[in-house]
């Protein structure tokens, strides 16, 4: 299955002296889904379960990426943010990301 979307990259600046802000750049990559899936984590009140997702995304990386893989902090699925859990570069040129649950930065 083939993936077609924004990735969420998020890098500390300073904008003034002293002053580091967060700032936040999505990319549009293509790849391929890997690995799907979903699981239900119950919570600890009892009262609602939260969902994680289980997907890995394979994608071959351009310069940008390559140079700030360290700073992939989600991915847009369906119009919702999933957070990055893992990020692989050792099959350079092609990065693989792991997701998790929902991203909320």
């Amino acid at each position: 299955m083939k993936f077609h979307g924004m990735i969420g990259f998020i890098r500390n600046v300073e904008t003034s002296i002293g002053i580091i802000d967060e700032i936040s750049e999505e990319r549009l990559y293509t790849g391929d889904f890997i690995k799907m899936g979903r699981r239900i984590e119950p919570s600890s009140d009892g009262v609602n379960d939260g969902i994680r997702i289980n997907i890995k995304i394979s994608f071959v990386g351009d310069p940008y990426s390559m140079e700030n893989y360290f700073s992939i902090k989600y991915v847009v699925i369906n119009k919702v943010k999933w957070k990055v859990t893992d990020v692989d570069v050792s099959s350079s040129p092609r990065i693989v990301i792991s997701l998790g649950g929902v991203y909320n930065g």
